[in-house]
């Protein structure tokens, strides 16, 4: 008997963008589902819209707002299927993720398979250079290489959207209420849990990147992250010590990146509590992320600054940024343009 697939959709919000994410299931190749549709309190029309398809396939829970976190868990609630989907509900799926994904997941008997995906912008698609392969290549990792590559989140990534998992291993494990970038806190729950996971090199996920730039976005609540990966990397001591210098050295990494943009979006440079929080942790723990960043020349340069003092690390910071501005033709390295059908 077919495997039940269930594709988890939390909705809020996103009357612009919900027909094209819902078709994009329906239109799926692989056609044994369970779609669940959670409203999380929408105040808009996607509710309306969602529930305009009759297709006995689709379940719509109706919630009070309490975040992707919430909604997420209660569609986790209705789940009946061998595999789980997530989809955020302004992304879209390729024709053939699911039939894809999970033909590579009971082939490999993988508990977990990772697709690669698109960054999808209004006039253009872009491919992360470090997922990207000629040749649509899978890669299977044990459980310690996994947990490796979650840390670095270059290949494999902290994001629940854009993988299939086989339901008994995430059943268990609820997202975190309340938080922002609440995978953080989820994923490496889940990846220990792992024994076999896939790379699957070929892009089948849509990745919808809005209008809005990262300082118009950032709030204090992006600083939930850090929180996220304190928390990881005591997991990481507990369980997996041979990778605590790298858990270290992306927690130094973090903290850093966030007292930058504490210091340089303009209604966050008045924030003293929450750089000196930073500042605190980054001292408590100078020795363990200074050892940990030795291999790593650009942080550690930033680290020995900041720890001489801030302000120091701040000149660094402008100085970068004047430069860039003197240099207009810097290249796109990290990501690679593909023509959009």
């Amino acid at each position: 008997m077919k495997p039940l697939v269930s594709v988890i959709v939390p909705v809020y919000k996103v009357e612009k963008y919900i027909l094209f994410c819902l078709e994009s299931i329906l239109n799926q190749t692989y056609d044994h589902l369970q779609i669940i549709i959670v409203n999380d309190g929408t105040t808009d029309k996607s509710r309306e819209l969602a529930a305009s398809y009759k297709d006995e396939r689709i379940q719509i829970i109706d919630k009070e707002n309490g975040g992707l976190s919430d909604a997420r868990n209660a569609g986790m609630a209705q789940v009946k299927g061998d595999y789980t989907v997530f989809i955020d509900s302004d992304d879209w799926l390729d024709p053939e993720f699911i039939e894809k994904t999970l033909k590579i997941a009971v082939l490999q008997k993988a508990e977990v398979v990772q697709s690669s995906f698109y960054y999808a912008y209004p006039d253009k698609l872009l491919l992360d250079n470090k997922m990207f392969s000629n040749k649509f290549s899978i890669e299977l990792l044990d459980n310690n290489s996994l947990m490796e590559k979650l840390l670095e989140n270059e290949e494999v990534k902290n994001f629940a959207w854009g993988k299939i998992y086989q339901t008994n291993v995430i059943r268990s494990i609820p997202f975190r209420k309340g938080m922002l970038f609440e995978d953080m806190f989820w994923a490496h729950l889940v990846m220990a849990k792992v024994k076999t996971y896939v790379i699957n090199r070929e892009p089948l996920y849509y990745y919808r990147q809005r209008e809005e730039s990262i300082v118009g976005k950032y709030t204090l609540k992006h600083l939930d992250i850090i929180e996220g990966m304190k928390e990881r990397v005591t997991f990481i001591e507990e369980n997996y010590k041979g990778l605590t210098s790298e858990a270290y050295r992306q927690l130094g990494k973090l903290q850093l990146e966030h007292y930058r943009l504490l210091l340089t979006i303009k209604p966050y440079r008045d924030q003293k509590k929450q750089r000196s929080i930073i500042e605190r942790d980054l001292k408590r723990e100078k020795d363990t992320i200074i050892k940990a960043a030795e291999k790593d020349k650009e942080l550690s340069k930033k680290l020995k600054m900041f720890y001489i003092h801030p302000t120091l690390y701040l000149t660094q910071l402008l100085f970068n940024k004047l430069k860039r501005k003197m240099n207009k033709h810097l290249p796109e390295e990290s990501l690679i343009k593909v023509n959009r059908s």
